[in-house]
């Protein structure tokens, strides 16, 4: 009989682990289908980024509008991140005999911040190579060309 117990707990266990797993996968699937969906909007060509994109070449250079673009993309991508970890957080709430749940949101902003700074010295090297492989010369400068790859990519 006692074996019989444990049988049934674990299966229950293994139910509630399934079950939780599901809700963390379509927190954060519906996240990134969010976030996927405010970029191709034009969500991130506004705020700080639209004032900077405003007066670029003029009044604001590459390198600001990159800035800009990096600090945007890594507000929404911490604020989907965030409203993912609410919801499977409320989960876990809700499932009996979960353990406690504990977020670590200061290392995850940070790895996010880390992201959109790879993301955006990734776009310089690539304007940088395109415009080392251009014939002619180009007028702008690695940053400029790679604050408008990003303007087309993002707005």
């Amino acid at each position: 009989m006692q074996f019989r117990y444990q049988e049934g707990a674990g299966a229950a266990k293994d139910g509630a682990v399934l079950r939780l797993m599901r809700q963390n996968d379509g927190a954060y699937e519906r996240a990134g289908a969010r976030v996927r969906r405010q970029i191709a909007d034009g969500e991130l060509l506004a705020g700080e980024a639209l004032a900077r994109w405003r007066g670029f070449p003029r009044d604001s250079g590459g390198d600001e509008l990159l800035d800009a673009f990096a600090d945007g993309l890594s507000a929404l991508l911490r604020g989907a991140v965030g409203d993912a970890d609410e919801q499977a957080a409320d989960a876990w709430r809700l499932e009996p005999g979960a353990p406690e749940c504990g977020r670590a949101d200061e290392l995850v902003a940070e790895r996010i911040d880390l992201l959109a700074r790879r993301w955006r010295r990734c776009l310089e090297e690539v304007a940088d190579e395109e415009l080392r492989a251009a014939e002619g010369g180009c007028p702008l400068s690695a940053e400029e060309t790679a604050a408008l790859l990003a303007t087309a990519l993002l707005g």
